[in-house]
């Protein structure tokens, strides 16, 4: 799977409106066409911090506009995905994307995301 680099773009921007805290979000697949879009959510976990949580009613939006493919957060202090991250990746059957705000690098589980340049 490749990423349009608007995309990129796009989780980066968000990322860095609140870069103190986990940004988060769902990449989903349009159940207009075929294209691959990201659906900004709230965090609503009490130390956003340093942990996230999708916002219910946000998945639920997201879910209603495509298949979701892909959680996306940023984390603020740096590194890959976490020992919990890959754990609830596995738990959701979800493939996570991370945004590393001091590195300025993306992390991926999934094996096939790449830019698509």
């Amino acid at each position: 799977m490749k990423l349009e680099d608007e995309i990129y773009f796009e989780l980066k921007k968000f990322s860095l409106e609140k870069p103190s805290e986990e940004s988060c979000g769902l990449l989903y697949r349009s159940n207009r066409g075929n294209k691959l879009s990201f659906y900004p959510c709230r965090n609503v976990h009490e130390d956003p911090e340093n942990f996230f949580e999708v916002s219910s009613s946000d998945y639920l939006r997201a879910s209603e506009k495509g298949e979701i493919e892909i959680s996306f957060h940023s984390h603020p202090k740096g590194g890959k995905l976490s020992e919990a991250d890959l754990k609830m990746s596995k738990n959701l059957e979800l493939s996570f994307l991370i945004y590393s705000i001091p590195e300025n690098k993306f992390y991926y589980n999934g094996g096939k995301l790449q830019p698509k340049r």
